[in-house]
C-alpha cells in the first residue's frame, strides 16, 4: 500500500492493514474502532509535528539546495531524483503506448 494512502486515508488504510493481518480473527467492529483510534492519533501527531517534511518551514528550498551541494548527500539525492523522474516518466508513457497498441 502506498505511503500516500496512509497519509491521505489513515482510517481506511489501517482497516485494510488489520484485515490483511488478522483475516477473520478480528471483527469488523473492532477493526473500525482501532482504525478510528489510529486516525485520531495520526491527525493529532500530524498537527503537532514540526518535522521538516511537514512543509511548515519557509527555508525548505534553502535546505534542499544545501543538501544538493553537500559532498555526502548531494550525489545520492541527485541519483534518487533522477530515478524518480524516470519512474514518473515511464508511468506516464506506458499507458499511452498500451492504448496505441490496442
Amino acid at each position: 500500500m502506498p505511503m500516500e494512502e496512509w497519509i491521505n486515508h489513515p482510517s481506511q488504510s489501517m482497516d485494510i492493514f488489520l484485515e490483511f493481518v488478522f483475516h477473520n480473527g478480528m471483527t469488523p467492529h473492532k477493526r473500525k474502532v482501532l482504525s478510528g483510534r489510529y486516525q485520531k492519533a495520526f491527525l493529532k501527531k500530524k498537527l503537532e509535528s514540526n518535522h521538516i517534511t511537514s512543509g511548515k518551514y519557509a527555508d525548505t528550498a534553502e535546505l534542499e539546495e544545501s543538501l544538493r551541494g553537500d559532498g555526502v548527500f548531494g550525489g545520492p539525492l541527485s541519483k534518487v531524483e533522477e530515478l524518480m523522474n524516470d519512474v514518473l516518466h515511464l508511468q506516464s508513457v506506458l499507458p499511452q503506448q498500451k492504448s496505441l497498441e490496442s
